[in-house]
């Protein structure tokens, strides 16, 4: 199929979460699409919905207390929030796999690492005991894991945490999926490790047309392996661009500010650019714009209305007024 048709689109996406205290918007109204052979990059700070965004795809947020309170998402055309759940569990792990950002979280302690992966393929492929444990072998190769047999062998609990994200990342791998999700795949591996996991990920993509979602604070890591970067915020996006547009030319100032607080070389000694303030709590969510608290080019109508998606360059949309044209054709 064409490359431009997209795999996977998101549209308005509403992913609440009903607490005593009230409702959390964790993921309120997103969209955005991922093209086949596509590596969508989306970054934010802690809190800013992008694992929720990522967890609703796979349909995994628990309801309740968690609750789709609207949208769609749209896989090879069809409604993942619509399917059954036995269609949905043969999604899962085949054609949607993820990497989880907690890997103890995602390994069964009192099983061995063989046996939760060869559970994963025979799960979704027709294959033999003895092809499972080649297979398995070659993925554990593949994520440069030592002595693959005896960790085959071993249980999760004996590994490291980089070792342990390695096998969740071979898990991930296993079925060969159409979409593959990484929730901060590299947190817990050295620079070494982490470049040889970002060039398997890459060597997936360009081999098998596999497309990626992929989390991260890391914008050096992003601007390596993303085609195009989604930033979040507060549950919203405030911008989405390619990312070699995105980089030269930031617009939104959550986005410059992430940008600018990266640290760089040439001003070694000096302080550190940061965005003051904080990450909203969802459940005292600023009216408008919720970035607005933080902006240094906050205006009155910033405070009152969340702006509108504007289009600035050929794929490169922002959500600020300061970039929406007045009926006089000014800018706010």
């Amino acid at each position: 199929m064409k490359k431009d048709v997209p795999i996977l689109q998101v549209n308005n996406l509403k992913t609440y979460f009903n607490t005593p205290r009230g409702v959390l918007k964790a993921v309120d109204d997103v969209s955005f699409y991922l093209n086949r052979g596509e590596t969508l990059g989306i970054v934010g700070e802690s809190g800013c919905g992008k694992s929720v965004t990522c967890n609703s795809v796979m349909r995994l947020v628990q309801t309740p207390p968690g609750e789709y309170a609207g949208g769609e998402i749209l896989f090879d055309g069809q409604d993942v929030l619509k399917m059954p759940k036995k269609k949905l569990l043969e999604l899962r792990g085949s054609r949607i796999a993820m990497i989880f950002q907690e890997p103890m979280a995602a390994l069964n302690p009192v099983y061995t690492i063989g046996d939760q992966m060869r559970e994963a393929l025979r799960l979704h492929m027709t294959i033999s005991k003895r092809e499972a444990d080649e297979r398995v072998l070659e993925l554990l190769k593949l994520v440069r894991i030592p002595n693959a047999e005896k960790i085959m062998r071993s249980h999760p609990f004996t590994l490291s945490g980089g070792m342990r994200q390695r096998v969740v990342i071979a898990m991930a791998m296993a079925c060969e999926p159409d979409i593959l999700i990484a929730d901060e795949p590299t947190t817990a591996l050295d620079v070494t490790i982490q470049a040889q996991i970002l060039n398997l990920m890459k060597k997936l993509k360009e081999e098998r047309n596999t497309s990626i979602l992929f989390i991260t604070h890391d914008l050096a890591v992003i601007s390596e392996c993303a085609d195009r970067v989604m930033v979040m915020y507060a549950g919203k996006v405030c911008e989405s661009a390619p990312t070699k547009e995105l980089i030269r030319n930031a617009c939104h100032p959550y986005t410059v500010g992430l940008i600018g607080s990266k640290p760089n070389p040439k001003e070694m000694g000096s302080r550190l650019r940061t965005i003051p303030g904080n990450v909203p709590s969802l459940l005292k969510k600023p009216s408008g714009c919720p970035f607005h608290p933080r902006c240094s080019e906050c205006t009155g109508r910033c405070k009152e209305e969340f702006p509108p998606v504007t289009e600035i360059a050929p794929g490169h949309t922002v959500a600020c007024w300061k970039y929406v044209k007045q009926e006089d054709g000014s800018h706010e």
